[in-house]
């Protein structure tokens, strides 16, 4: 297992790119590399077979939600580069939990935001949230 240190640093990280994506709307693909390389390299360190899975699953369902228009790029970015941090634990109730959380808050998110402003709502807020409650699942 991977320590607790590495899952709040790229908390942390994600919770940076949160306040790139509702000060800037703009995340610069830099950002994103930062997190998929090493994240990539400690997880075929840690278990190849499960990142490749994870980063093709993730790399799949983000590539269809921004074909479809329901996010942006950064968001689909992120999304797959995630998908390696994801996969530390080896377990597809990782990657479950992640996708019914990140369906059920962006919905929620959406609907109230669509309420408050008429601009397109910033998502990278509701990944790093998603991400931190699965870790929270995941712990417990």
């Amino acid at each position: 297992m991977v320590g607790i240190w590495v899952e709040l640093i790229v908390l942390g990280y994600l919770t940076f790119l949160s306040y790139l994506d509702i000060r800037y709307r703009l995340i610069s693909n830099r950002y994103i590399v930062v997190l998929f390389v090493p994240a990539i390299v400690i997880g075929i360190w840690l278990n190849w077979l499960s990142v490749v899975l994870f980063t093709i699953l993730m790399s799949l369902l983000a590539l269809i939600l921004w074909y479809k228009g329901i996010i942006g790029g950064a968001d689909t970015k992120l999304l797959i580069a995630l998908a390696p941090v994801l996969s530390f634990n080896s377990e597809i109730f990782t990657f479950i939990i992640f996708i019914l959380l990140f369906g059920i808050l962006s919905s929620i998110y959406g609907v109230i935001y669509k309420k408050i402003s008429k601009k397109e709502m910033p998502l990278i807020p509701i990944i790093a949230l998603t991400y931190g409650l699965t870790l929270i699942f995941n712990e417990a």
